[in-house]
């Protein structure tokens, strides 16, 4: 099955290291175009989300790259539109939640106590009851991450 991922080459090594063992063909692209026969498609974490894409001015958002933010938000509605399994981590669970009409939290008051100092950091998080993911991992799992953002308003059609 190719599995393609989302975002530039240069930032995606972790995400091709680790999905190389599951599937012999993965593919990182910028061009929707590359999306034909994927069985599935990757948004990685990275930077933040233009946030006039969520209709709010910069209050703390970095790192932001808008020519990805755009193709990440095209690829939402062709995986939608075709039918093809959507994975988001990170930044890409925000913009598949910005890609369904909702907003981000650009710099949560806790921001300091999730991200990496000289290890990784890790917390509970919880998976929807009755959903697949939840059909793998039960509905409460430790998670490796780092996050000054998080989801606000949820996206039309998303569950909490």
């Amino acid at each position: 099955m190719k599995i393609a991922i989302i975002g530039r080459k240069k930032d995606t090594h972790r995400y091709e290291k680790y999905l190389s063992g599951l599937s012999p063909h993965i593919l990182t692209t910028l061009s929707l175009g590359e999306l034909s026969g994927a069985g599935a498609v990757l948004l990685p974490g990275g930077g933040d989300i233009t946030p006039a894409f969520f209709g709010e001015h910069n209050k703390g958002s970095r790192n932001i790259d808008t020519e990805l933010d755009i193709i990440q938000l095209q690829a939402v509605d062709h995986c939608i539109r075709c039918r093809i399994p959507l994975l988001g981590i990170c930044k890409g669970m925000q913009v598949i939640n910005v890609a369904f009409g909702g907003t981000i939290i650009q710099d949560l008051p806790t921001a300091a106590l999730h991200k990496y100092v000289e290890k990784d950091q890790y917390h509970d998080t919880i998976i929807a009851a009755d959903s697949f993911l939840a059909s793998l991992y039960g509905e409460k799992m430790t998670v490796n991450s780092a996050h000054h953002q998080g989801v606000g308003k949820l996206g039309k059609q998303l569950l909490p």
